[in-house]
């Protein structure tokens, strides 16, 4: 699964300060960073996969989110144990290529 960078903007515009949804708030700003350092770190977030896969558990729950807002759903927010299981696939991408995790987490 894959969004694009509209796509993570208008996330973060509608998610990310939102206090009634803390994880997808934490999952939406850490999927915009490391969307960019993967675009200041190679030929960019649409052009990378293994960045892409791995922030995979972070998309589905945004797509989620997005899908419930626009049909009229009350969005929910992001289980906890989603977010940490998704965390830990980023920290490993981060982890192989010698990232610091404080410049991408969230």
């Amino acid at each position: 699964m894959f969004m694009n960078e509209w796509e993570v903007g208008n996330a973060v515009r509608r998610y990310s300060d939102d206090p009634d949804l803390p994880n997808l708030g934490t999952a939406v700003r850490t999927l915009s960073a490391l969307m960019e350092w993967t675009d200041s770190h190679s030929d960019g977030w649409a052009h990378w996969a293994p960045p892409q896969r791995a922030a995979n558990g972070l998309t589905k729950a945004i797509y989620a989110a997005d899908t419930a807002d626009r049909t009229g759903r009350e969005v929910p927010d992001m289980p906890k144990a989603d977010l940490v299981r998704a965390l830990a696939s980023v920290k490993r991408f981060l982890t192989k290529h010698s990232v610091e995790h404080a410049q991408v987490l969230r």
